[in-house]
């Protein structure tokens, strides 16, 4: 493919601009700059792309999410959460991996992973399994490694019953804006959405419950894809 620069509304390239984090329908990207006028040290922007294909005029995350200190490494999960590090907010030491819900056109409160994802020194880098949410990965240069920055499996061990999956066609295409329903064992509809770009879906459940889950497409017979 052919690379091009992108062009964001009032950032010089004088300035640091990097580690973008875009969005799965690709029109919003998370980066982090050392311009002037944020927080302080390196800051997490938001910049959102135009109906006309352009790049719009960055944005600082503010104070919620920037601190005194560095935010790096932003990492969105499912265009539902945006995880980042930290050496500037409260936390275990060094940098410190934390979590924010996005929500609509604004971010909630970051919360701080708690030990042994973090630790006493630098803990940044996450990256999370795409269906199977209680694993991932981390960066830290935490004692007894086998060197400087090393890699560590991590496991989520407080995740709440969940279901998720792709929606493809006969040909393994992934089908974007397929409905999903789900059902719970009265036949009676308890959520319903429409799968992402990547055909991707995914619904909360609750414990010793039964449920099936149906898929839809335009043009394309219904089918249920889960009978559980």
């Amino acid at each position: 493919k052919n690379e091009k620069a992108i062009h964001i509304k009032g950032v010089s390239n004088i300035y640091g601009i990097g580690e973008p984090a875009i969005s799965t329908d690709g029109n919003r990207m998370y980066f982090v700059s050392d311009m002037p006028g944020g927080e302080g040290g390196t800051d997490l922007y938001l910049v959102r792309k135009k109906e006309n294909g352009n790049w719009g005029k960055a944005e600082n995350l503010g104070p919620i999410i920037n601190s005194k200190g560095d935010e790096l490494n932003p990492y969105i999960y499912d265009d539902s959460r945006l995880y980042f590090s930290s050496n500037g907010k409260p936390g275990y030491g060094g940098l410190d991996i934390f979590v924010s819900e996005i929500l609509d056109d604004s971010l909630g409160l970051p919360e701080l992973l708690t030990r042994p994802i973090n630790s006493s020194a630098d803990d940044f880098g996450i990256t999370i399994h795409p269906i199977n949410e209680s694993l991932g990965i981390i960066v830290s240069n935490r004692a007894k490694g086998k060197g400087d920055d090393d890699l560590y499996m991590i496991h989520f061990t407080n995740i709440k019953p969940y279901i998720k999956g792709y929606v493809l066609n006969v040909d393994s295409i992934p089908q974007k804006g397929a409905i999903v329903r789900l059902i719970d064992g009265n036949n009676e509809e308890l959520a319903q959405l429409k799968s992402n770009s990547e055909g991707k879906y995914r619904f909360d459940l609750e414990n010793e419950k039964q449920y099936n889950l149906i898929a839809s497409s335009e043009g394309m017979a219904k089918d249920i894809i889960i009978n559980t």
